[in-house]
């Protein structure tokens, strides 16, 4: 009796764990990092109760996870000159780890529906608490830094100050919390307005992070998505959302020339973010690199090396400047471990959208993922990393659940 209530107190704690790793992505490095570990902690005895090596050889796309990192890992073998040089692959360490806890533990968190439910909630409102504390502290900087109101604060790198997680990421972290959203309103038509309520708030949030990906893709989704439920609801309020989105958004770009001049002059150059223009310069230097080792590249960090070298040749001084990387995801693995570490991640990425029918959570997080790769070397940061691998494990550990 009291070694069942051991066991039943453990997986409460790790539950709890996996509900913290999950939404500590809107909180910065530090909390990220503390959650991981404690994650970690309480995942060790249910790996080595659980683990089955020969159950997990026969899901793929948790293999294909971990072959990205093995990859990367073989490649800095060769190539790495130092210790030192090998040591930062433990960056990629999540696309190993994630993958074996959370398959070990699918009976403790995915045997019921209400853990997954508990946990889509647990996100939705963590990312609504942190878009309302930056929002405020930003506005308080707006109001009382300088003589005057400075939208300037409200928006882009300054709203998301305050936890120190780059917009980018910050928007797509949005961008989940919304499909969640409309899960909810699928499921729960009683509690539709709420969600709506919800959608909208994270929507203006997205808006003002001004990620010019995450806004396209935010409009595809509502414009996708959101439609067909509010056809289904057939309610007055519902009908209306959509146009309410879409006014408040046009209204808040008009208004706010930091948001004005990212979304409607994608293409101009200047010097606090990058046009397009800027981008396809930094993917022609890095394709460059790309061609003098295409096989196995340059090595995990190693390449930034190499695009400090190019940049110099054809003097280009902002991105020597500012030490950028490729900002294209498909092109930085390409750096980094050549063809084969390209391959690897397109065939995560094929198997995530091919074995996503008919779960829309897993097509659009797919679809989200390969639109973000795009613009931003995504998995370069432990932002980036664990929000793929972790939200990746669970939609492969799912499919092995069902089957």
């Amino acid at each position: 009796m009291h070694r069942f209530k051991k066991i039943t107190s453990l997986n409460f704690i790790f539950e709890i764990s996996f509900y913290i790793l999950g939404c500590s992505f809107f909180f910065g490095n530090a909390v990220m990092s503390i959650a991981l570990a404690i994650f970690i902690v309480f995942s060790i005895p249910i790996v080595v109760n659980n683990f089955q090596i020969k159950q997990f050889i026969k899901n793929w796309g948790l293999i294909f996870l971990c072959i990205y990192f093995f990859c990367h890992a073989l490649v800095l073998i060769i190539l790495a000159d130092n210790l030192n040089e090998f040591i930062k692959i433990k960056k990629l360490l999540p696309f190993v780890f994630l993958p074996i806890i959370l398959f070990s533990s699918r009976d403790k968190l995915f045997n019921s529906k209400q853990v997954l439910h508990n946990f889509y909630k647990f996100y939705v409102h963590t990312a609504l608490l942190s878009f309302i504390m930056s929002f405020i502290y930003g506005t308080y900087r707006a109001l009382f830094i300088g003589t005057s109101f400075n939208s300037i604060y409200i928006t882009y790198n300054e709203l998301s100050t305050l936890f120190g997680v780059q917009p980018i990421y910050l928007a797509v972290f949005y961008l989940m919390a919304i499909l969640f959203c409309m899960k909810f309103i699928e499921e729960t038509p009683r509690d539709n307005k709420r969600y709506l309520y919800f959608i909208f708030i994270l929507s203006i949030a997205i808006i003002l992070l001004s990620s010019r990906t995450s806004i396209l893709m935010l409009f595809i989704i509502i414009v996708y998505k959101l439609f067909k439920s509010i056809l289904k609801l057939k309610t007055k309020k519902a009908l209306i959302a959509i146009p309410i989105i879409v006014i408040t958004s046009v209204v808040l770009i008009q208004m706010i020339p930091t948001l004005k001049s990212r979304t409607l002059e994608f293409n101009k150059n200047i010097a606090s973010y990058s046009g397009l223009e800027f981008r396809t310069k930094l993917w022609k230097n890095s394709y460059m690199v790309f061609q003098q080792s295409p096989i196995y590249g340059f090595g995990f960090y190693k390449s930034q090396d190499q695009l400090i070298k190019q940049y110099k040749k054809t003097n280009f001084r902002r991105a020597l400047i500012n030490d950028f990387n490729t900002h294209n995801q498909y092109l930085q693995s390409s750096v980094d471990a050549g063809i084969i570490g390209l391959l690897s991640l397109l065939i995560i990425l094929i198997h995530l959208i091919y074995y996503s029918k008919p779960d829309f959570l897993q097509l659009w997080f797919s679809i989200i993922i390969i639109i973000s790769l795009v613009s931003e070397s995504f998995l370069n940061r432990q932002y980036g990393i664990l929000f793929f691998t972790f939200f990746a494990s669970i939609f492969f550990t799912l499919k092995t659940k069902s089957s």
